[in-house]
């Protein structure tokens, strides 16, 4: 009886100590250091804020949102990743997009299903398999799944999906060497130093049938920032520097009617809004706060 119950305390240690060690979370990849200096665009969102307050009340008050994210279960909400971190590159490299997320505790289970997942893919029709990480859409797009140690890859693009995420030569892209600070919710940084940001503008533009940023080309960078002002708010500040003999004028006008545009979307669903837009420079500085219930705190 003795030695029975010795094996049960035996057995009960060996599978806590399998549980720690499937659980404790493998060091971010390095191959993910170089994407941000390459990349004519990158961004970043927490999220985890997601389901935060007042972020969640503003995403429901959009019919494309408002089903989407309240409905994640709660026992789910745990297997999303704290961040992730998004990259596109120019049409030097041939174009495409990098998603990094750094997977945590959940890196190991995400290795162990990677088999899975890819069997899941090609079985519900969204793709076929080809070799371990490579799926092709029905459409013919490419896409590469990989994880190095606890960071999960997802890329697309032909020149990208040719070779491990992160091997990517220097495009000169010009982006600062760092991401935004943690306290930002959202966040997204841009170069136009080869204009593929304005040739990005221009295909969107096209696509929608009216001007959105005429201005582009007068653009040289900028960042996109969203971060919490209060229990009940939200504050997102816009920065575009304009490159020497640039249309500071065009710029600043093109600012004013993006935001009155947010302003006007935002108004129809009780979220009352300040901004102020101002130069500092050659930067135009623009910053919305958002207000839930009317501005009622």
């Amino acid at each position: 009886m003795r030695a029975s119950r010795y094996i049960l305390i035996a057995l009960a240690a060996f599978v806590v100590v399998l549980l720690l060690w499937f659980f404790r979370p493998l060091p971010p990849s390095g191959l993910k250091g170089g994407l941000y200096s390459h990349a004519y665009l990158a961004g970043m969102v927490q999220v985890h804020h997601l389901w935060d307050r007042p972020l969640i009340a503003i995403l429901s008050s959009f019919p494309e949102t408002a089903a989407t994210l309240p409905s994640v279960p709660l026992f789910l909400r745990p297997l999303f990743p704290p961040k992730a971190e998004l990259y596109l590159f120019s049409s030097k490299e041939g174009g495409g997009w990098v998603m990094a997320v750094d997977l945590g505790w959940r890196s190991r289970l995400f290795k162990a299903l990677h088999g899975f997942i890819m069997r899941q893919i090609q079985y519900r029709g969204f793709g076929a398999v080809e070799g371990e990480n490579t799926i092709r859409t029905p459409s013919g797009r490419k896409f590469v799944v990989y994880q190095d140690a606890g960071t999960l890859f997802v890329a697309e693009g032909e020149a990208l999906s040719q070779k491990i995420p992160g091997s990517i030569a220097d495009s000169g892209a010009g982006l600062p060497p760092e991401l935004s600070p943690e306290k930002n919710i959202l966040s997204l940084s841009f170069s136009n130093k080869e204009m593929a940001f304005e040739k990005v503008v221009k295909d969107m533009e096209e696509e929608i049938g009216f001007l959105l940023l005429p201005s582009a080309g007068s653009l040289m960078d900028g960042t996109f920032m969203v971060r919490y002002a209060g229990d009940n708010s939200l504050a997102a500040e816009i920065v575009l520097g304009v490159r020497e003999g640039g249309d500071m004028e065009g710029v600043e006008g093109d600012v004013g009617y993006l935001v009155d545009l947010l302003d006007r979307a935002l108004s129809t669903h009780d979220l009352k809004t300040e901004r102020t837009i101002r130069r500092e420079g050659n930067k135009i500085m623009a910053k919305m706060i958002v207000h839930l219930n009317g501005g009622k705190q």
